[in-house]
């Protein structure tokens, strides 16, 4: 049985996992003001999307490592949201836990999704080289892991 190494009282499985990935791409999909940017990021790859976030979620809450290469891929896109795009996205990441998954849960998955939407957010700042070089900061904390303690 796999528990949540930071709160061993969530427990997690592919179902759960599965059930939020399913959620959230529909809630993203249905977002007006998210869809431009997605359907430049995902196209008509969902599933692969789905597949691609199930990984990588599975691998930051039971902290199995393994979810960098999905940071690479997502960070280049980083410069393209604004902070706007960020709130939107974790409010529609708060929603999609609330109706996918036990509300305990959900409370620690938005905690996660949070750590990594503000890091993310507070990238976004108008000065081009610290803009970049903190995206690249942020990029390395979530690789590595380090913003999900």
């Amino acid at each position: 049985m796999p528990f949540m190494p930071l709160d061993p009282s969530v427990y997690i499985d592919d179902t759960i996992i599965a059930d939020l990935s399913e959620e959230l791409s529909h809630q993203l999909r249905m977002d007006r003001r998210l869809r431009p940017i997605l359907d430049r990021l995902v196209g008509n790859q969902w599933y692969e999307f789905e597949i691609g976030f199930e990984n990588f979620w599975r691998a930051v809450v039971l902290q199995t490592g393994g979810h960098a290469e999905y940071v690479d891929a997502v960070s280049i896109h980083f410069s393209e949201l604004t902070p706007e795009d960020v709130r939107t996205i974790s409010d529609v990441f708060l929603e999609a836990c609330l109706k996918a998954v036990p509300l305990h849960t959900a409370a620690r998955f938005a905690e996660i999704s949070d750590a990594a939407l503000s890091a993310i957010h507070s990238a976004l700042k108008p000065d081009d080289r610290e803009h970049y070089d903190r995206l690249i900061e942020v990029r390395d904390s979530l690789k590595a892991g380090r913003i999900f303690g």
